[in-house]
């Protein structure tokens, strides 16, 4: 089949395929158990909720891009956390340290229920699957321990990419990989600034994942769920 008569879906990786499991809330819980202080989870879940985790300020770009810079960013995110439950200081680094390696490892994730039924339709149908995510190198480890790597012949973290959503470099290298026009890909994200935005500038389409109905106002280009990609207009004959 010519290259320009196919049609591809590409995916971001966590909020749309993947989530902590059970839950970053209770990752955090854990850790802070055994360093002795057991927090009731909906205090967890009450200091994540007030602490603002910011992707894009100029001080945080590149955060994904190697392991050195992934521990800065989230122990300084998982040390404000911790100060806000008024845990002591001077465990801040030892605890923040502990919840990083547990949500550093494939086990600490899980797949959507809706992720493998929707993947393996697709690819039955004939669609050129991709994956683009910002996420560090070990992600890869992820990708093949959850089964969904077979799914996917480009597969761009930026963490091996050495480039980082939303520059839409990331995007250009990914079609190129997958020897696809950008008129000829729809790209599927959690997020309106990183996946929405970016790709619709590279000239492919677009869905934002909303599965937990936070962003009504973003976009009309709106799913719940991936097995509504079924319907999606650019996915009909």
């Amino acid at each position: 089949m010519p290259t320009d008569s196919r049609k591809g879906v590409f995916f971001d990786l966590g909020g749309t395929l993947v989530s902590a499991y059970p839950s970053v809330a209770e990752h955090i819980s854990q850790s802070l158990a055994g360093f002795g202080y057991p927090t009731p989870h909906r205090k967890v879940t009450a200091a994540l909720a007030a602490v603002p985790l910011v992707f894009d300020s100029p001080e945080n770009r590149g955060w994904s891009l190697t392991r050195e810079r992934s521990f800065a960013f989230w122990n300084g995110y998982y040390a404000r956390v911790l100060a806000h439950l008024h845990l002591p200081q001077s465990r801040h680094t030892a605890i923040a340290r502990h919840i990083y390696d547990k949500l550093s490892q494939p086990q600490g994730y899980a797949l959507y229920p809706d992720v493998l039924p929707t993947l393996e339709r697709l690819r039955c149908e004939g669609y050129v699957l991709g994956l683009i995510s910002n996420w560090e190198a070990w992600g890869l480890d992820l990708i093949d321990q959850h089964g969904i790597g077979q799914y996917f012949p480009t597969q761009v973290l930026s963490g091996c990419a050495g480039v980082e959503k939303p520059d839409t470099a990331i995007y250009t290298l990914a079609l190129a990989e997958a020897g696809i026009a950008p008129a000829q890909t729809l790209f599927v994200g959690d997020s309106p600034q990183f996946d929405v935005a970016p790709s619709l500038a590279v000239g492919m389409a677009a869905v934002l994942i909303d599965r937990h109905a936070e962003r009504q106002q973003a976009t009309p280009q709106r799913i719940r769920s991936l097995r509504e990609l079924h319907d999606h207009p650019f996915l009909q004959p």
